[in-house]
């Protein structure tokens, strides 16, 4: 959001709100207020700030309150999400924002061309095809298979269209088969890869008493991931015959290339918004990287302050609410 969005009342708004969230719970509580007592005062006077100003959308105040809520202690999970049955939804839905963040910068078409460009890949068919599916595999992994299908296939449909190759050749038909299979394979990697995965984490939870975290998922299921795209890499390898080697014509090359030059540099936008992508992976694994280093205490709080729903939910509110620089 750039800077010239804000009014001065949700300026003004904006601070008041955070200053009266950190006033609260500095103070000392008086009898017989608790320190989460205080804690909770000191968002319930944040939340009706920003209410009145709308800085943001009522709902995204009230989505910025309980997860502020949660980092803070003044709630458990299960008490944030009470009245909306779970804390995935909220999960699912934050995840979802932050990778439309990075449809809609278009760093996805950047990040499949530049794969798609490597010096290894340009004029070698089989190679090309095996990096169009990698690069859907790798990117499935934090954002919607079905997203990454939709953006890669009609990448290559503009390839085709370009170099006249005809739909029944056995690479289109390889590549528009290997892209959906590699965007769901991907998906598999992280909590984030599809809309499934946080569900399975909730009814591990419910079974069992034990929730995955974001690192446990991600240890496993990039393993299964790995093992799957390799599979089908093995199996496009040996199985699909190259028909009219389009790929490797100086064209596609060059087409490649030129996609590339129109892009130009990464604008701040995009760059912000892959940096907040990477800030919330990074917060979702924290908890588990910090956990060998820190006393057990120390472990256990930062674990219920940076719940897997917290960067979920804050992340995207701060997205909307810290300034891009305008290029011109």
């Amino acid at each position: 959001m750039s800077l010239s969005a804000f009014a001065p009342r949700h300026l003004a708004g904006l601070v008041a709100g955070l200053v009266a969230l950190v006033v609260l719970l500095i103070l000392p509580p008086p009898a017989p207020i608790t320190e989460i007592g205080m804690a909770r005062l000191g968002l319930l006077a944040f939340a009706i700030i920003w209410w009145v100003a709308t800085p943001l959308p009522l709902a995204f105040t009230t989505l910025a309150m309980l997860g502020l809520a949660i980092a803070l202690g003044a709630m458990t999970v299960n008490a944030a999400f009470a009245h909306s049955s779970s804390w995935i939804l909220w999960f699912v839905i934050g995840a979802f924002g932050l990778a439309a963040a990075l449809e809609a910068t278009g760093f996805n078409r950047r990040f499949a061309l530049a794969f798609l460009d490597l010096w290894f890949v340009r004029g070698r068919s089989r190679r090309f095809l095996m990096m169009f599916l990698v690069s859907a595999a790798v990117m499935s992994a934090f954002m919607a298979n079905t997203v990454v299908a939709v953006i890669w296939l009609s990448l290559a449909l503009k390839i085709y269209q370009m170099l006249g190759v005809l739909r029944t050749d056995p690479l289109v038909e390889a590549n528009t088969l290997g892209i959906a299979w590699a965007a769901n394979i991907g998906g598999i990697a992280t909590p984030v890869g599809a809309g499934t995965n946080a569900p399975a984490i909730a009814l591990i939870a419910g079974a069992t008493g034990i929730t995955v975290s974001f690192l446990q998922w991600t240890i496993i299921g990039a393993g299964i991931s790995l093992l799957f795209i390799a599979t089908a890499l093995v199996v496009f390898r040996f199985s699909v015959p190259i028909g009219s080697d389009a790929f490797a014509r100086p064209e596609a090359i060059t087409f490649i290339a030129e996609e590339r030059r129109r892009l130009g540099p990464m604008p701040p936008v995009e760059r912000w918004a892959v940096g907040w992508f990477l800030t919330a992976i990074f917060l979702w694994f924290l908890p588990d990287l910090i956990r060998p280093v820190v006393s057990p205490e120390t472990a256990s709080l930062v674990r219920k302050s940076l719940h897997m729903s917290v960067p979920a939910i804050l992340i995207p509110v701060l997205m909307c609410l810290v300034p891009v620089p305008d290029p011109n």
